[in-house]
């Protein structure tokens, strides 16, 4: 997130900075790598809060964590062999695990995108991968991200 204004060290400036401080954890990761004018980064970590309301909202809590994101599992649009899913269940995990994608853990946005293939018809076998995606989250629910440069 940039936040833009001219003078740095304002009244107006010094309450937006303290208003995000209490919303979110901040941290100033100095001048711009593209330049070394006013514009400086910010982190802003997702909050493990939302990782936990994940655990919370799909019964997950007492889950053990995994070491990746997706097993080598082969998932295809058919497995007529595998019983379907609840899709309104399937599409609530994939939806939650895509904004965590989206705000603030690209490290998962390549399963994330994987699973969101299957939100018409889930099989078992799809909502175990989706599972699994919570369970990496578990594990890594401190890892933040920035994207300096974007």
């Amino acid at each position: 997130m940039l936040v833009a204004y001219a003078d740095s060290s304002s009244e107006r400036a010094m309450d937006v900075r303290n208003a995000l401080m209490r919303e979110y954890k901040i941290s100033n990761l100095g001048l711009s790598p593209r330049d070394y004018s006013t514009p400086r980064w910010f982190d802003f970590t997702q909050s493990a809060d939302y990782i936990d309301s994940i655990f919370r909202r799909f019964h997950m809590e007492d889950a053990n964590s995994a070491p990746t994101p997706l097993h080598r599992t082969r998932l295809d649009i058919d497995m007529s062999t595998d019983r379907e899913a609840d899709s309104t269940m399937y599409q609530a995990i994939v939806g939650s695990l895509m904004y965590a994608a989206t705000s603030t853990r690209p490290d998962i946005v390549c399963a994330v995108a994987v699973l969101s293939q299957y939100n018409t018809k889930p099989y078992t076998t799809h909502m175990t991968a989706a599972k699994r995606v919570i369970r990496y989250l578990k594990g890594t629910k401190g890892v933040g991200s920035v994207y300096p440069g974007i």
